[in-house]
């Protein structure tokens, strides 16, 4: 991305720095593991996340939830997590998370949005399937 250079902008002369395929698959290769098959094959890494999400991980949050995602984790591993939304609605801990907060954000295009969301189908098929295993355990557990 060059200086002063918007991300629409970025995304639409289709610059390394927005456009690199590694940056569209990080995600899955991370819930997929180190099978070579993680990195060049995608259809399958995504089935091999959804397959190690459902047998090795207790929990799988979202920063969009962080709240729901808190009180799951002091529910499902309370030796772990006890007392994490208190530390969480913390004031000293608010303002850290305020001091990082994109100033004079630019909302995306329609036409990026579009380029993005094809881009990124496989990740967002995983992001849809962890939220909805999300929304079953806020579902079960009443939060």
């Amino acid at each position: 991305m060059k200086m002063n250079e918007t991300f629409d902008q970025c995304i639409l002369k289709e610059r390394k720095a927005c456009m690199a395929e590694e940056r569209f698959s990080n995600i899955l290769r991370f819930f997929c593991g180190t099978h070579p098959k993680c990195s060049t094959d995608l259809n399958w890494s995504l089935n091999e996340a959804k397959k190690h999400v459902e047998e090795e991980y207790l929990i799988v949050g979202l920063l969009e939830d962080y709240e729901a995602t808190f009180r799951l984790m002091e529910i499902l591993a309370p030796s772990l997590f006890k007392g994490i939304m208190t530390d969480y609605h913390a004031a000293e801990r608010r303002k850290e998370s305020e001091r990082y907060r994109t100033n004079f954000k630019m909302p995306i295009s329609a036409e990026v949005r579009a380029i993005l969301r094809k881009k990124l189908d496989l990740t967002y098929q995983f992001y849809d399937f962890v939220k909805t295993k999300l929304e079953l355990l806020k579902k079960k557990y009443d939060i």
